[in-house]
């Protein structure tokens, strides 16, 4: 063989090597360091009590605040799902929690979780879409409602009109890394062909 012809088979076989490990091992460590899953317990308590996909309360905190309990916004929305004060007031009001509501609950990891995922859930409730839920969680039901009526982007401004595709971006991310985590292991079935995590994760950072 010659001397090219060596080159070409190693490469070659570098290439494979390569490919097997972003295959078998990217997923995994992206799944630890870049798109985690934190607080797992407490998404899965409020998801299912309040009747949401816990995958979608994961990316929306993934996005708000990348599971941050201190995050703090220049704009002043608080923890890891990004509240507003006065909005977490008005939630704490809808939970019989008024008097004992106060700003710093706002950074226990539980308490801004289970706010937070009441108020998704009561969009995804009020509206029977996801889309406009998320609109509604970044910029407001009346924004919601108008949005309805055209469903033109043109209609959103820029931070919200990427927020609420983002979101859902991340979740079909967390749908393929994790899949129905919160549900009890079921018997084996013949998987279903569905494209493997590397290639979602690649269109979303190329937003494809």
């Amino acid at each position: 063989m010659s001397r090219k012809g060596i080159y070409f088979l190693i490469s070659g076989f570098f290439v494979v090597l390569v490919a097997l490990f972003v295959w078998l091992f990217l997923p995994g460590i992206l799944a630890d360091n870049v798109y985690p899953l934190e607080y797992r317990d407490l998404i899965k308590k409020y998801s299912l009590k309040y009747g949401i996909n816990p995958n979608l309360i994961a990316a929306t905190i993934w996005s708000e605040s990348h599971f941050n309990k201190d995050a703090v916004s220049p704009a002043g929305a608080v923890g890891m799902m990004q509240l507003m004060p006065n909005t977490a007031g008005g939630i704490a009001n809808q939970l019989g929690e008024a008097d004992s509501f106060s700003y710093d609950k706002l950074f226990d990891a539980e308490t801004n979780i289970r706010y937070g995922t009441w108020y998704l859930a009561h969009y995804v409730e009020k509206y029977q879409d996801v889309s406009l839920a998320l609109v509604a969680y970044n910029g407001g039901f009346a924004l919601a409602d108008y949005y309805s009526q055209f469903r033109n982007d043109a209609n959103l401004n820029a931070e919200t009109s990427y927020y609420y595709k983002h979101v859902q971006d991340v979740k079909a991310v967390y749908d393929a890394m994790y899949g129905a985590w919160w549900e009890a292991p079921k018997k084996k079935e013949k998987p279903k062909p569905k494209l493997p995590p590397i290639v979602l994760l690649i269109k979303h950072w190329l937003n494809l």
